[in-house]
């Protein structure tokens, strides 16, 4: 556990200026491109969402000298997205949906206007949990659970791809519709749609809590007028309540 660091990158564009910053932008790039190429040879990774949105990372800092980003995601919000005149990856996406996925995807946000829309995962294959004992996914949506809820948002959605089985990775975290597939028109493979309704608190405050360690020495780069608490005093709050970690919520069918 202690050769690996959480870090949140959020707002790049606004600390584009500070030289680990750039390092960690280049990291994000490099590390997507090369395992992006997994589902599609020819997909470019360069995004300019990167810019403009948080990212969740997890480091080995095995090396010293050469830490290694292995796991990350990253969440979007369309009033920032707004700001800079371009749309979030969902609405980028959304007209070449079916019919069904865009209704439910206008009834959600109606119901739940601050969702932040999540995704670009990417984990490196060689710390999988069955080489690294250590579920690196869930620790990215809790922290992203940590994050976005601190901003005041209440809900995300995005979309996993299954030939990966990646919707399993979300299965614990909340419950949300299912039956919203899609073939990618980027990457043809099958993708569901996936809105949270409502967050598995104590499951994610049990993955916060048995990785307490790397909550607490996380490292945050955020933009100097946030507005929102610090990291530290975030994972104290969240975890001041230590009961009731039992998962309970089921897929909403």
């Amino acid at each position: 556990m202690n050769n690996f660091r959480l870090v949140v990158l959020d707002y790049a564009k606004k600390q584009v200026h500070d030289p680990t910053v750039g390092k960690i932008l280049n990291d994000i790039i490099v590390t997507k491109q090369i395992n992006f190429e997994r589902a599609n040879s020819d997909y470019v990774a360069l995004d300019k969402h990167d810019m403009i949105g948080t990212h969740y990372l997890i480091y080995d800092i095995g090396n010293l000298f050469q830490p290694r980003l292995v796991a990350g995601i990253r969440s979007t919000y369309r009033e920032r997205a707004q700001r800079h005149q371009i749309q979030t990856p969902i609405l980028d996406l959304l007209p070449q949906l079916p019919t069904k996925c865009q209704i439910a995807y206008r009834e959600f946000t109606l119901a739940y206007p601050l969702t932040a829309d999540c995704g670009s995962l990417v984990v490196n294959n060689s710390y999988s949990f069955k080489n690294t004992g250590i579920k690196l996914i869930d620790i990215c949506y809790t922290m992203v659970y940590l994050h976005i809820t601190r901003m005041g948002y209440t809900n995300i959605l995005g979309c996993t791809n299954e030939r990966f089985r990646s919707s399993r990775w979300l299965e614990n975290i909340g419950s949300y519709a299912g039956g919203l597939e899609f073939v990618h028109p980027m990457v043809a493979d099958p993708h569901l749609l996936i809105m949270i309704e409502k967050f598995n608190v104590p499951f994610i405050k049990s993955v916060c809590a048995e990785n307490e360690f790397l909550f607490r020495s996380m490292q945050e780069f955020v933009p100097e007028e946030a507005g929102y608490i610090n990291i530290q005093s975030t994972v104290d709050a969240f975890l001041s309540d230590k009961a009731n970690m039992k998962v309970n919520l089921k897929l909403v069918s």
